[in-house]
């Protein structure tokens, strides 16, 4: 499958935050207004940018709009500014793992082209769509006229993802039916974007799992996250998963999760080191298995070794025991939720529920071993996989004998037309 980067310019590849909020507060000095700090900046700005002006004192109503715009570029202009720390090797890892990628931007065509050609990074782009204006207003129009153009240019199918750093960039994404990855550095801050979709803290990030490599220092924490709340053993290391590695890091998809953590359970070992070694070596191959089994087993060694020298004094007390049956319940609650979700995803006819069903009942009832279940589960897909393409076969015959027989009585009606026609001619013709 084809992807195809949609990157956004200002804040994201194009690291300015801190030279538009510069802009700002000249702006506002030149009309006896305080400045604006960079929280205050991150928390509030938005597109259109008119209600921000607003919001930060500017007065529109006294102001020319288009005047006031060419103030802010001229002034923009002026300020130093520089490529994200780590835009090209993003848009490298993107190039070498075979995506499409390119930009759009609120930002003027003819500056959009100036200033990434100044960068050193026009060459690698496929495309470059900026505006006509410098009005700062949404881009929402812009983009359902490039996606259109991309669609048509590209294969059905294509995985189109956008990058960019504002809530804008998400309700764009939205609109236009486009996956969004968002990016923590520029002019929104982290906590503001996590409401609204997958945020990154790096572009190499959020580029990994279409192509591009993940960072094993990314691939280390997401990993030691999980292993410092991983309570409950294998079971409970699924919906971790599920969240940080499908949900926030977009690394890989549900399905490739559950695949992963279904092997790791016919092997010999701790279930949930080897999901991790396998999500490890899907994501990064052998350093990255190596990373992901530190990553998870870290702070779980740590907390252990703690507790087996403060054992004799916490064991047999209250708080402790309670603290462990608080504990259990959340984590056998979160199972079973996972268990529901997965039936949902995976159960998708009548005789994959019935398996579903099957299975938890004859766990609940007889506590086989689980290896047994898996082969026999394994046995019974095979068997409805080979069902379905039978039944489907026998639909695909059944289809074509009755087009047959369509084509067959249009046959008969057209002689017959074509009979009638004739007699009708004769008849006409000896009048």
């Amino acid at each position: 499958m084809l992807n195809v980067i949609i990157w956004d310019w200002n804040g994201t590849l194009l690291d300015d935050t801190a030279a538009a909020l510069a802009t700002l507060n000249i702006m506002l000095a030149r009309r006896g207004k305080p400045p604006i700090e960079m929280p205050f900046y991150k928390q509030t700005f938005a597109f259109p940018v008119r209600p921000f002006y607003e919001a930060i004192g500017m007065v529109l109503e006294n102001e020319d709009w288009n005047a006031l715009a060419k103030e802010y570029h001229d002034t923009y202009h002026k300020q130093p500014k520089a490529l994200a720390a780590d835009a090209v090797a993003a848009i490298d890892d993107a190039r070498r793992a075979g995506c499409k990628q390119g930009i759009l931007s609120a930002l003027r065509q003819d500056l959009l082209e100036r200033d990434t050609t100044r960068f050193g990074i026009a060459d690698k782009m496929d495309f470059l769509a900026g505006v006509d204006n410098l009005d700062g207003a949404s881009k929402l129009d812009h983009a359902k006229r490039l996606i259109a153009k991309l669609r048509s240019e590209y294969p059905d199918g294509t995985r189109f993802v956008m990058i960019g750093d504002a809530l804008h960039d998400k309700e764009v994404a939205d609109a236009i039916g486009v996956e969004v990855r968002l990016y923590s550095g520029g002019s929104h801050a982290g906590e503001r974007l996590a409401k609204a979709g997958p945020v990154y803290d790096t572009l190499r990030d959020a580029v990994a799992g279409l192509g591009g490599k993940v960072s094993l220092g990314a691939l280390f924490w997401s990993f030691m996250k999980m292993g410092a709340v991983l309570i409950g053993g294998g079971y409970a290391l699924l919906p971790l998963l599920e969240r940080e590695i499908v949900t926030r890091r977009q690394w890989a998809k549900s399905e490739e999760m559950l695949d992963l953590y279904a092997l790791a359970q016919l092997l010999p070992g701790v279930i949930a080191v080897n999901t991790a070694m396998l999500v490890g070596n899907r994501l990064r191959g052998f350093a990255g298995t190596l990373v992901a089994a530190a990553g998870l087993t870290l702070v779980p060694f740590a907390l252990i070794a703690a507790y087996a020298a403060a054992y004799g004094a916490l064991s047999g007390t209250e708080v402790f025991s309670k603290a462990l049956t608080g504990v259990q319940s959340a984590v056998a609650g979160m199972i079973l939720a996972l268990g529901f979700d997965m039936i949902r995803k995976t159960a998708k006819t009548k005789g994959a529920l019935f398996l579903a069903i099957g299975s938890a009942l004859v766990m609940a009832l007889f506590d086989p071993s689980f290896v047994w279940l898996v082969v026999f589960a394994l046995v019974a897909g095979l068997g409805l996989q080979a069902a379905n393409l039978r039944r489907d076969d026998g639909r695909k015959q059944n289809r074509a004998a009755g087009n047959l027989t369509r084509r067959e009585d249009i046959s008969q009606d057209e002689i017959s037309g074509e009979r009638s026609y004739s007699a009708f001619k004769r008849h006409d013709d000896g009048r």
